[in-house]
Parts: structure tokens; C-alpha cells; sequence
């Protein structure tokens, strides 16, 4: 981290102040050191070029991943100017606009569908209900079932730890951050639209993902359904409807999850999937061929 004792002060202040995820701060401000090396100076001193540059260099999938990103660094270049850490006192990061942005993200990347954990946890960050956080690193981390039970009708009794009793039968241990998602899922009591701000309550029951007052048909189809347009509300508020898929954002996780174990036993990506293929498949989906279909997004 460039700048280290500078830029921990500020996280400090925001983790004091705010609710986020693990490490959301630090991370964000880890991001930008390559860039601050190459421009030698730290990011709140900035010009508008050298932030486009950088937003450019990122892989972005959305302008308004950027969008939120950038209000993160505008509000850290406030407080580096009350600091008298700003040369010329000026929050150029506030002269970014959404019409800038758009022209910084990343079509290849968008294109791949390869989603990163940090990108997850990013929109997660950026999301309104606690459900839809849930809901998102819940899918990383390997939860689904068919017509995706495992979100519908899994309850809060089947926690236990950092393990998740699932209602397709698994049990699986997750992050704590997910862990994290699913009580803070449980206990908000409504769900607001992201189309209209307006808030709906929802049902009181022991799932923890609870649906809304409104729901009438309690097929599995049905609960799948409305589950669907809640993500595609979501979704369309990030900016990747249509980009980034609910499956794509399992197949992900997948890669995520072997890249992790493959580095923690100093063996390829191609002999994790071989050694851990049960374990694979228990959690995420079949491997036949997943190594020839996603080689270049493994180790």
C-alpha cells in the first residue's frame, strides 16, 4: 500500500463509521499502488487524466462499479485535503463524471464473464438488501441447489458455525463474510426496489432469505421466479444485466476456489481439479472438462 500509515488512518476512520466488508477499504486503496507507483505520487494527488488512466488500466465491468469506486477515493482526497496532503487543494475526483466513465470499462473483461472474488465483494458493497449480498457471494461460494432451493428454503436453524446445512442436502462450510451476509439476511425485516426505492416487507419465517409480503404462489418454480427478478433488478443496478449471469457468476467462484486450493498445495490447476474432483462437484458443478473450457482463467 502506497503511503501505508497515511492511507490506514483513513481506513480506521471509515471502518469506525461505516458497515462494510472485511477488508473493503484496505483493498480499494491496495488497488491503486501500481499506479501511484508509476505516477509517484499518492492517488488523492491525482489529475483527471492520470484518474481516467487508471480507471482504464482497472478491469471494470460496469461504469457504475467505477462510479462507486470513485466516490470512495473522492471521499479519502477530502480528507487528505483537511490533512493539507492535497498540492494544490483540489478533489479532482469530483470532476469525474458517469459520461467518463463509461469510456473506462473493461469489454474484454465483460465479455470473459470471469468474475473476481474482490469484484464480488465490491458489488456486494454496492448493494441496498442484505439479501442481494447474500445471494451474491452465496453463489461464488458454491450455494444453488436445484431451482435454487438452497436460497429459497434453507433456514437460519441450519447454521451451525461456519457451516451451512443447505436445503439440497449439502452441508458446506463458507466465509465468514458470507456467514456474515446470511444473519444480517435473516434479520432485515424488508427488501427495497432498486427501480423505485420503495420497500416491501417481508415474511416472517425461519428461511434465510426471506420473501416479500406480496408473494402468492409458493411453487418452486414460483419462489425460483421471483428470486430471478430480484437478482435482475439487482443486477441491472450494477450494470451487468445481460453481461455477467447468475451461473457465470458460480463458474467463477469454481475457478476462484481451485486457483486458491491449487496455490495453498503447489500444484496445478489441471491436478487440483483431479485430486479434489468430488469435493469440486459437491460444491459447485460436474468438471468434465471444466480444466479444457477455463484454462486460461487457471493456474
Amino acid at each position: 500500500m502506497y503511503n501505508k500509515e497515511i492511507k490506514q488512518r483513513w481506513i480506521d476512520l471509515k471502518n469506525e463509521n461505516t458497515i462494510s466488508c472485511l477488508n473493503y477499504y484496505a483493498n480499494k486503496m491496495n488497488n491503486t499502488e501500481e499506479y501511484e507507483k508509476l505516477f509517484n505520487k499518492d492517488l488523492c494527488n491525482f489529475t483527471v487524466s492520470e484518474i481516467l488512466d487508471m480507471y482504464r488500466a482497472m478491469d471494470f465491468y460496469s461504469a457504475n462499479t467505477i462510479y462507486i469506486t470513485n466516490k470512495i477515493y473522492a471521499d479519502y482526497t477530502d480528507w487528505c485535503i483537511n490533512e493539507g496532503l492535497v498540492a494544490d487543494s483540489q478533489n479532482h475526483y469530483s470532476e469525474v463524471t458517469r459520461d467518463m466513465t463509461i469510456d473506462c470499462i473493461n469489454l474484454s473483461a465483460m465479455k470473459s464473464r470471469v468474475i473476481s472474488r474482490e469484484q464480488i465483494l465490491d458489488w456486494c458493497n454496492m448493494a441496498w438488501n442484505d439479501a442481494d449480498k447474500y445471494l451474491l457471494l452465496g453463489l461464488f461460494e458454491g450455494i444453488k441447489g436445484k431451482g435454487y432451493v438452497d436460497f429459497t428454503d434453507t433456514r437460519i436453524s441450519d447454521m451451525e458455525g461456519k457451516k451451512i446445512h443447505l436445503a439440497s442436502g449439502r452441508t458446506l462450510e463458507f466465509s465468514e463474510e458470507l456467514i456474515n451476509y446470511a444473519i444480517k439476511c435473516y434479520e432485515e425485516d424488508e427488501w427495497t426496489y432498486y427501480t423505485s426505492g420503495r420497500s416491501v416487507a417481508l415474511v416472517a419465517g425461519d428461511e434465510i432469505m426471506r420473501e416479500v409480503v406480496l408473494a402468492k404462489d409458493n411453487t418452486q418454480y414460483h419462489k425460483w421466479h421471483r428470486l430471478f427478478m430480484r437478482s435482475k433488478m439487482f443486477f441491472d443496478y450494477l450494470g451487468i444485466h445481460g453481461v455477467v449471469s447468475m451461473n457465470a457468476i458460480r463458474i467463477s467462484g469454481a475457478i476462484d476456489y481451485i486457483n486458491n486450493g491449487a496455490k495453498n498445495e503447489n500444484i496445478s490447476a489441471e491436478r487440483y481439479i483431479l485430486k479434489h474432483k468430488t469435493e469440486l462437484e459437491y460444491r459447485y458443478m460436474k468438471m468434465y472438462k471444466f480444466y479444457d473450457t477455463y484454462r486460461d482463467f487457471l493456474n
